[in-house]
């Protein structure tokens, strides 16, 4: 999950974005290789002004409000996204070099990190 909030035109805007990752064992030759692929994505967008400045535009008459909920409006449709490929730009795929002593078949996430693995010994 990544937060983001920042003030525009002294209004408060927050935008989440859930990422859900999945751990994918890839065989490269005699190593296998540990990726994490992004499975999942989608982000929440709001924006609020303080109480105090819907009270002042109650206080101002309808046309106020209307004109304060407009704005409102306006910021929360200018929300920009957060770009996806910030999320895919850092994974790169971790060699795991002991292939010989042991064969990964699982990485489970989010923590503690569990690996699950068959040691040379074991197959057949």
């Amino acid at each position: 999950e990544v937060r983001a909030k920042v003030t525009f035109l002294k209004i408060r805007v927050k935008i989440k974005g859930f990422i859900g990752w999945e751990v994918q064992i890839k065989r490269n030759g005699d190593q296998q290789a540990i990726e994490l692929v992004m499975t999942e994505y989608r982000e929440e967008k709001s924006s609020s002004m303080e109480w105090w400045k819907w009270l002042l535009s109650a206080l101002g008459g309808i046309t106020a409000v209307i004109a304060a909920a407009v704005v409102n409006l306006a910021v929360r449709l200018k929300i920009p996204g957060l770009p996806k490929n910030v999320f895919e730009m850092p994974m790169e795929a971790v060699a795991w070099p002991y292939y010989e002593q042991l064969r990964l078949d699982s990485v489970a996430l989010p923590s503690p990190v569990v690996i699950a693995g068959t040691p040379k010994l074991l197959e057949a």
